[in-house]
């Protein structure tokens, strides 16, 4: 706290752009009081949201106070990725709804990530899971559900680009890895640096997440022409229209993605085809980074609101 008090006197910004939740309660008791505009980008809700327990339920109370007060003290402006994480930031009364605004993602750079012409086989589908390996993001339905697809004769590559969270205590460990590893079903690629190029190499993104604002991979992963299976949650819809460019499944459940990429794996490559050139339509149409940074750039033009007294 004392370090970022002492950058902001030094640097004396006219905006704090705080992203994800952490950094928005640290900024937000850091920042001068009604110097700045600050701007805190609540870009999902964690596993403090979305895990059911009696650590987080016993941390939960004393972080929404703390929320409460920061963000209270100077007069941050929530930017959220989706309605349901606003709403439910405003009935816990951490911010008043007309401190809020609701921008549909980090956008995604249409020209970095496209389609490789030529690129796709015919019949050699490839699955990629990308994400931090922990509950929450769906691995455990993710290996369970290809598990299922394979003993059913369906053949294709599975790829699993994204590594374990120590942090969080739903992460597969280490040894989860190396067995998965050894056995040979997937592919593990680890933390990896050119997603542009993966994506471009990719068939069928499945991400059975939770809980998310609005998944920056899934944007990256449409604009690219990859077929999207992910969860039928607010931060999704949109990304992946249902029989259009994939399919939307319940979250925690593991039949309903056997189901949707069977029915993926058993189109045609035509059909397969179609779905990913609307990947990339709705990418374009709907999360280009152009649109996002107009709107973030017209927040960062209002005048900063000075903090009621303490």
């Amino acid at each position: 706290m004392r370090a970022l008090r002492r950058l902001a006197h030094r640097v004396r910004p006219q905006v704090f752009h705080l992203f994800t939740l952490k950094c928005v309660l640290y900024g937000s008791l850091a920042a001068p009081r009604g110097e700045v505009q600050t701007i805190g980008a609540v870009t999902g809700m964690g596993h403090l949201f979305t895990t059911r327990s009696w650590r987080t339920w016993l941390l939960k109370t004393p972080v929404l106070i703390a929320l409460r007060r920061a963000i209270k003290r100077s007069r941050t402006q929530l930017v959220f990725q989706n309605d349901a994480d606003r709403d439910e930031f405003v009935a816990y009364k951490i911010v008043d709804n007309e401190h809020t605004a609701v921008i549909r993602g980090s956008g995604v750079d249409c020209e970095r990530f496209k389609p490789r012409p030529g690129r796709r086989s015919q019949s050699h589908v490839k699955l990629l899971f990308c994400g931090r390996l922990i509950a929450e993001k769906g691995i455990r339905e993710y290996l369970a559900a290809t598990a299922r697809l394979r003993k059913s004769g369906r053949t294709f590559e599975s790829q699993i680009a994204g590594a374990p969270y120590p942090g969080n205590p739903s992460s597969l460990s280490d040894a989860e890895v190396e067995k998965l590893q050894s056995e040979g079903s997937h592919i593990f690629l680890g933390q990896h640096e050119d997603m542009a190029a993966l994506f471009a190499d990719s068939d069928i993104v499945v991400l059975p997440t939770y809980r998310e604002g609005t998944p920056k991979a899934l944007l990256e992963a449409a604009a690219s022409g990859c077929i999207i299976v992910t969860t039928d949650i607010p931060g999704c819809h949109g990304i992946a229209d249902p029989g259009v460019n994939g399919h939307l499944v319940p979250p925690k459940k593991i039949a309903p993605i056997v189901v949707a990429l069977a029915k993926i794996l058993d189109a045609t490559p035509q059909e397969r085809q179609r779905m990913g050139a609307e990947s990339r339509r709705i990418a374009v149409e709907r999360f280009s980074d152009r649109e996002v940074n107009a709107k973030t750039l017209t927040l960062y033009r209002q005048p900063a609101q000075t903090p009621p007294p303490s």
